[in-house]
């Protein structure tokens, strides 16, 4: 059974299952993303880069290029486990773009009850991790992140660089909690999702880019970072 176990220092969390489990979590991500078709716009481009992203993660997951145990993480049971780690941020935005673009496309019964089932794993993961701030993150898995926003990725970027800065100097708790308000600049037309876009403006301006061209450099801290 899948499941998401909260990483010691804070970052995010381990996606944990068998070879098999992680497998067929692959291959259904994957069907919802595309990459022999040319996205239409910046957005589509921008949303299965996400998700291409999330398959690279468990990819490397079952590939046992990431963490393994002999044990099951939470009950101790023997057997093969494989395991990979993805910040919170990255993983709220994954099963967001994911939700979104199950909408788009052809999607079996198979495909909604493996994803349900995933997704009520990382559910239990926040709850256990902070009751405190648990139900303030839940609507960001509930269809609050705005993915028809033409600058996902960057908006992503830029929440997931302010979490892993405020990891630098306040608590795990603290900084989840800090994390909670970071994501409404994913909720559109809010006051964070406007000061994004000004940041984004003036930067790419002073960079002579475009807004979508923007990356960060993660050779530098904050992304220095211990899970």
């Amino acid at each position: 059974m899948i499941t998401f176990i909260p990483t010691p220092h804070g970052a995010g969390v381990r996606l944990w299952g068998t070879q098999m489990e992680l497998h067929d979590l692959y291959e259904t991500v994957e069907k919802f993303w595309n990459p022999q078709e040319e996205a239409s716009d910046v957005n589509e481009y921008d949303r299965d880069n996400i998700l291409a992203s999330f398959c690279y993660d468990i990819r490397h997951g079952f590939m046992g290029m990431r963490t393994t145990a002999k044990k099951h993480p939470v009950d101790n049971s023997p057997g093969e486990f494989f395991g990979v780690e993805i910040t919170w941020t990255h993983i709220i935005f994954y099963f967001a773009v994911l939700r979104y673009n199950m909408r788009e496309r052809p999607c079996s019964k198979k495909d909604v009850k493996v994803i349900s089932m995933a997704e009520d794993a990382l559910r239990d993961a926040i709850r256990t991790y902070s009751k405190r701030y648990a139900d303030a993150m839940m609507p960001f898995l509930d269809g609050a992140v705005y993915c028809a926003n033409p600058y996902l990725m960057q908006y992503m970027e830029d929440i997931n660089y302010k979490h892993l800065h405020a990891l630098r100097w306040a608590s795990q708790k603290t900084a989840f909690g800090y994390l909670a308000d970071y994501m409404f600049g994913s909720v559109y037309n809010t006051f964070y999702y406007k000061e994004i876009l000004q940041r984004l403006k003036k930067t790419a301006k002073s960079l002579d880019c475009e807004i979508s061209q923007l990356t960060y450099d993660y050779d530098k801290p904050p992304y220095d970072f211990k899970w």
